[in-house]
């Protein structure tokens, strides 16, 4: 709350009510610290330490808005708490991000997890629950495969052993074997959600199903582009549909349709140009077609270079954004 402990009250030093949308809690601070008679033109690190609790947890008769507000100071403490409740807010949301901390407890270490639930050790290394969540996707994939439990294994146990196994290798399958089970959703690119959310889909099983997903390929590696292909393909083979918007030319080759959409774009967009099959594709007349097939890069057509056979060449490279 006060990252800079050199400034005053009145010069800004709880953070969070600086910016235009909190100042008024800032003269809400200012007005009640001179009838508190708690210094406004002191240092933060130089003011007392009952001044300093008093400005963070507010009067020690403060109870609620409804109940205490105006006679009552409410504190740095109550209007987080009063954030809290307007949490539905994208904005809200983000300001609390930014300020809230987790602190770990003496029982878990940081683990969030009961204390029984830590007990329990798998496998050769002796792996409690938390242990395999720090580990990244693939090695804790490599550890269930070698995992072994004692006799007589009932048949519970042995789905849900396999389930683990399975959901764990298509993860892998997709590339995201870097990722450790402990990471936080909200911190995982657009492609690499989209292609958890594949795997969860091939878990399931799920059949006459329409996927819809927008460029799963963002933050791929182009060498486990096929990966992501290949999961696609089982999903149609297991008799769902897949619509995808996508601008990478090794996807658009593996589509069984393409829609083209054009002939360019932004307001130059918005007919459908082509529809047909990647092979169809390469002799259309559209932009995306140039590009796929090699006759034009940058925008700018070009004849592709000669073959050392004589031929025509042919070059991928990546269509504009105008599919």
């Amino acid at each position: 709350m006060v990252p800079d402990e050199a400034k005053t009250l009145a010069g800004g030093a709880v953070k969070p009510w600086q910016s235009e949308s909190y100042r008024e809690c800032q003269g809400d601070l200012l007005r009640f610290a001179k009838k508190r008679g708690v210094a406004t033109d002191i240092a933060w690190r130089d003011l007392p330490p009952e001044h300093r609790r008093w400005v963070l947890e507010g009067d020690p008769e403060y109870v609620s808005l409804k109940r205490s507000w105006p006679q009552h100071w409410y504190g740095v403490k109550h209007f987080f708490a009063w954030l809290e409740t307007k949490a539905y807010k994208m904005h809200i949301r983000v300001l609390l991000s930014r300020y809230r901390a987790y602190t770990p407890c003496a029982a878990c270490g940081g683990a969030r997890l009961k204390p029984e639930s830590l007990l329990w050790k798998l496998g050769e290394g002796r792996l409690s629950i938390h242990d395999l969540m720090l580990l990244p996707i693939e090695r804790c994939r490599d550890f269930f495969a070698r995992l072994a439990l004692p006799a007589p294994l009932d048949e519970a146990a042995d789905l849900l052993l396999g389930e683990i196994r399975t959901r764990l290798a298509y993860l892998c399958e997709v590339g995201l074997g870097y990722l450790t089970l402990d990471r936080q959703s909200r911190t995982l690119s657009g492609g690499e959600v989209q292609r958890i959310n594949l795997t969860t889909a091939l878990g399931t099983s799920l059949v006459n199903t329409l996927f819809v997903l927008d460029e799963p390929s963002i933050g791929l590696h182009p060498r486990d582009m096929g990966r992501v292909i290949g999961v696609m393909q089982r999903l149609r083979d297991a008799g769902n549909s897949l619509v995808v918007v996508e601008h990478d030319p090794q996807i658009m080759h593996e589509a069984d349709r393409l829609l083209d959409m054009g002939p360019g774009p932004g307001e130059r967009g918005g007919e459908v140009v082509f529809f047909g099959t990647p092979e169809e594709m390469r002799a259309a007349k559209t932009l995306t077609a140039d590009y796929l097939s090699g006759e034009a890069r940058d925008g700018r057509p070009r004849p592709p270079p000669p073959s050392p056979s004589g031929g025509r060449g042919a070059r991928i490279l990546a269509p504009p954004n105008t599919t």
